[in-house]
């Protein structure tokens, strides 16, 4: 099925980047992924369900790779159907989907905010619980778009301007580090190795879908701040970064984005994915950029027992 998966998505437009196989490739590396597909008698390819299947405590679980803000799910669209038409043909190619998924303990993945017709997951036994991204959307109008930014962004903006250059770089030892003192700001470990992300940053180079850009003072060259992005034909994504702890109020991180917006913009890509966040302080500076709230979805299922104790115990102790 993954031979017959790859060529559809060589020749077909829409789908996403975390979708691509050779992206699932990279990040699929502790386990393996795999797709379910709904083909019709005429051969035309009606929907794909993406999952990555990895062992975890001994148990077969169907999870998010890592650096993978949605798993994948695409449904072929009809424009001239009519609404129960679309309904019912969405519902049918879920249902035959679902029922092609292999026997799993545990399963927990979240979709792009383009899919949001849960129901059919909800016959099948799955929970949903929705989330919560940021959208910029208008990135072909500069002008429209830095006047919609929160007038504080502005000023910093303008200020760290006089400070900091943004620049593209190459070494992913660079945001890799100053992820990981992120990670330890808040007391968490980084949950996959150097060389993990310096093999997916030469799949996204061969395949011209991501570049590291960096903000460095123009008095000593130190790096501000680090954002790794990455695109796929029609949206760009807040993928990995953030700023230095020495620098954290330089305004170098809101500049960086401001240059990432406008060269997105230039690319004709049509909006960008903050790729979500529950925390209070990054939803306002997302926001603060005239970023959209957008929900996505995710859903989950237990089939063991121990697991469901374990899972609601969890959730009662922690949250």
């Amino acid at each position: 099925m993954k031979e017959k998966y790859k060529e559809f998505c060589a020749h077909t437009e829409g789908v996403n980047i975390f979708m691509q196989p050779w992206f699932l490739d990279a990040v699929c590396s502790a386990g393996e992924w795999n797709v379910c597909m709904d083909i019709a008698k005429n051969g035309e390819v009606n929907g794909v369900l993406v999952y990555y299947m990895v062992k975890k405590w001994g148990f077969t679980t169907a999870q998010m790779p890592f650096q993978t803000a949605y798993m994948g799910l695409w449904i072929k669209e009809y424009p001239s159907q009519k609404l129960h038409q679309k309904t019912s043909h969405e519902r049918n190619t879920l249902k035959s989907l679902i029922a092609q998924l292999p026997s799993f303990a545990y399963f927990s993945q979240s979709f792009s905010p383009q899919f949001s017709y849960w129901q059919p997951f909800q016959w099948a036994g799955f929970q949903h619980q929705l989330k919560v991204t940021h959208i910029v959307e208008g990135l072909d109008k500069p002008t429209e778009l830095f006047n919609n930014f929160k007038e504080n962004t502005q000023k910093k903006i303008k200020k760290a301007a006089k400070n900091v250059v943004v620049e593209k770089n190459d070494d992913s030892k660079i945001v890799y580090d100053i992820y990981s003192q992120i990670q330890n700001r808040y007391g968490r470990r980084m949950s996959y190795s150097l060389s993990f992300l310096e093999n997916l940053d030469r799949k996204l180079k061969k395949n011209k879908a991501g570049q590291l850009y960096l903000a460095r003072s123009v008095d000593d060259g130190a790096v501000h701040a680090a954002l790794y992005i990455i695109w796929d034909k029609t949206t760009a994504y807040y993928w990995l970064g953030g700023s230095d702890e020495r620098y954290r109020n330089s305004g170098a991180l809101s500049l960086l984005i401001w240059e990432i917006l406008k060269e997105m913009g230039s690319k004709g890509i049509k909006q960008f994915d903050f790729t979500g966040s529950s925390a209070e302080n990054l939803e306002t500076f997302f926001t603060s950029f005239g970023a959209k709230k957008v929900a996505y979805l995710h859903l989950n299922r237990i089939n063991n027992r121990f697991l469901s104790l374990f899972y609601t115990f969890k959730k009662a102790v922690i949250g």
